[in-house]
Order: structure tokens, then C-alpha cells, then sequence
């Protein structure tokens, strides 16, 4: 029984997902499309190591960026491969929602 609500439960995720998006939410669809990036890029985009920081980066710089990583211009052999899971409208949602951010945290 279980077998049979796992699939379901996705696609309910998925839909909702979508239709959030569609719909306009970007409030909470792109914070989710990004959080995947903040493995790397650190919590809000705000890397503290050798992985470039993307909070506060003008867009146009965080666009131009992922064109040389999709063209095989940029040397890097992980990202590309990353960013073929993400559709245009997914990576732009995100690099909207990077450019956003604050590159500094702001005090407690």
C-alpha cells in the first residue's frame, strides 16, 4: 500500500510545485530552486571557501556566468553537469533570487 502513495505524494509535490511557480510564487519557488546551490555556494548563496559567492551578484554577471559553464567556455567540470537538471526558467528563477540576497549577513 505504501508502494502506491510514495508516486502519488510526488506528483502531487510536483504539481503543486509547478503550479506555485505558474503561478506566480516566486517567494517560495526560487528559495527552493536555490537551496540546492547552497551546498557549495554556502547558506544564501554567501560562500565563505574557494566557491564563488553568488548573494548580491548582479544578475547580468550571474547569467553571463552559466552561458560560458552551458557553452563549455568556463573551466569547470562540475557545474555544467548541474545545470542540465534545471530547466531556463528554473536557473533564472534562481540567479533572480541570488542576485537578490544581501551579499553580506546582515548582525543579529
Amino acid at each position: 500500500m505504501i508502494g502506491l502513495w510514495r508516486p502519488l505524494g510526488v506528483a502531487w509535490c510536483l504539481t503543486w510545485a509547478l503550479g506555485a511557480s505558474s503561478a506566480g510564487a516566486d517567494s517560495i519557488f526560487a528559495p527552493t530552486l536555490a537551496a540546492t546551490c547552497t551546498t557549495c555556494h554556502g547558506p544564501a548563496g554567501r560562500s565563505s571557501g574557494g566557491i564563488p559567492a553568488l548573494a548580491g551578484v548582479p544578475k547580468a554577471r550571474l547569467v553571463a556566468a552559466v552561458m560560458e559553464m552551458t557553452e563549455g567556455r568556463a573551466k569547470d567540470s562540475l557545474m555544467p553537469a548541474l545545470l542540465r537538471g534545471y530547466s531556463p526558467e528554473e536557473i533564472d528563477a534562481a540567479l533572480t533570487w541570488f542576485a537578490a540576497q544581501e551579499a553580506e549577513a546582515p548582525l543579529p
